[in-house]
């Protein structure tokens, strides 16, 4: 009985390997499909890649699946959710062949409205979490050291989204280890995760990607509110903490004539007129088009197209780079409602009705996602969105939230 009880645990921690090393392959996955013409990369390698990601997906949530335990407007907004999602992925059904090629090779296309019907339903071990994080500490170095090498060697905007998509190739999930590195006895944990965002920070500001620039300052709050909040954190290291951000905002602000010329974000302008000349006329665009009752309500599902004149190739496209706009476009209110009802309502469980910072990290990760949908935030195929639906799910489970953090601090450095 014992030697099959630790065959079965071993298996278990296989599955949860496996399952991060897909997601490790989906970051090379996104490389291959912006990187696949410059290099010669065949097609077919994205196609198999893709599906031997999603197999892996499927079958591990498969094997965790488990029904939340939920009540009221929460149960009610997740089985709409999900009906609702079934109903766009069947609509969506084309008899061309470029249908099965958008489905494995479009990352914003039919998989990101799959996914969450399954990680909505699974349950992800603290184990999981323990390797996420191990994997995701390792990647950073490469992440540190590629954003390093862009900052001395390629400062210019003319190449940033080469450099971007290789760092992101190396960001597993980030946010999570910064907000939770100080559940680690190695300080390298901190020290490493703050690297890289404040390179983060300044990369986006060099490159000037407003949205980007905004979500990781939000990014930084939520950071310091966890550490403020925790109870593993000393007292006088939560002063510290305090002190020593509040000093490096004051040095930004009075050092910020030095080079506010030098920063592509401050030419753009990060006010309501820089707004509008990048994404003005794609809302207006929008608005102008997505008129109708049953366009609000139902949305033109996954095929639906909408007005865009900016394009050089036509003046409607099916997609729209705000997130937000995105899902009215292809759901309605009928899913954004209930989207953005179990994303808010988790993270109000997963940050106020918890015992450690785990769920509070997690619930921080959720609240960037509906943040950053104001100005891109789609949903997509990628680690990161797959791990706003795992933090859904995780800040749903009670026994998750139950957890102390002097548990989890044993089992994250065991």
């Amino acid at each position: 009985m014992v030697f099959i009880k630790s065959l079965q645990n071993k298996y278990s921690k296989l599955e949860h390997k496996l399952f991060v090393i897909s997601m490790i392959l989906l970051n090379i996955y996104l490389w291959i499909c912006n990187f696949e013409g410059v290099y010669g990369i065949p097609h077919i390698a994205k196609y198999l890649l893709s599906i031997y990601i999603l197999g892996s997906f499927l079958y591990y949530s498969c094997k965790n699946w488990v029904i939340p335990q939920i009540l009221g407007i929460d149960r009610l907004a997740l089985w709409l959710f999900v009906t609702w999602s079934i109903l766009l992925l069947i609509g969506s059904f084309r008899t061309d062949i470029f249908y099965i090629q958008e489905i494995f090779g479009g990352r914003y296309y039919f998989i990101p409205f799959l996914l969450p019907l399954f990680f909505l339903f699974t349950q992800n071990e603290l184990y999981f979490f323990k390797l996420l994080l191990r994997y995701t500490f390792i990647l950073t170095f490469f992440a540190v050291a590629i954003q390093l090498y862009s900052l001395i060697f390629k400062r210019g905007i003319e190449s940033w989204y080469d450099q971007y998509t290789l760092i992101m190739t190396f960001d597993l999930a980030t946010p999570l280890l910064l907000f939770v590195s100080h559940l680690y006895k190695k300080r390298s944990v901190t020290i490493l995760a703050i690297i890289y965002y404040l390179n983060t920070i300044f990369l986006s500001a060099l490159w000037g990607r407003r949205g980007w620039f905004l979500a990781n300052l939000l990014l930084f709050i939520l950071f310091i509110i966890i550490r403020i909040k925790s109870d593993s954190v000393h007292p006088f290291r939560k002063f510290k903490i305090a002190f020593i951000f509040s000093l490096s905002a004051l040095t930004l602000v009075a050092l910020s004539p030095l080079y506010v010329n030098k920063l592509y974000i401050f030419e753009r302008g990060i006010d309501k007129s820089g707004w509008e000349d990048s994404r003005g006329k794609v809302v207006e665009d929008f608005f102008e088009d997505f008129k109708s009752q049953k366009d609000w309500l139902l949305g033109r599902g996954l095929n639906g197209t909408v007005l865009r004149t900016i394009l050089k190739d036509g003046d409607q496209a099916r997609f729209v780079e705000i997130g937000y706009l995105n899902i009215l476009l292809k759901g309605g209110l009928l899913f954004l409602i209930p989207m953005l009802t179990l994303f808010l309502r988790s993270s109000y469980l997963g940050f106020f009705k918890t015992n450690n910072d785990l769920t509070k990290g997690l619930a921080a990760v959720i609240i960037l996602q509906v943040a950053e949908m104001f100005t891109f935030g789609m949903a997509d195929f990628s680690p990161r969105y797959i791990l706003v639906c795992i933090a859904t799910a995780a800040c749903y489970n009670r026994h998750l939230r139950s957890i102390s953090n002097k548990r989890l601090m044993i089992i994250l450095n065991k």
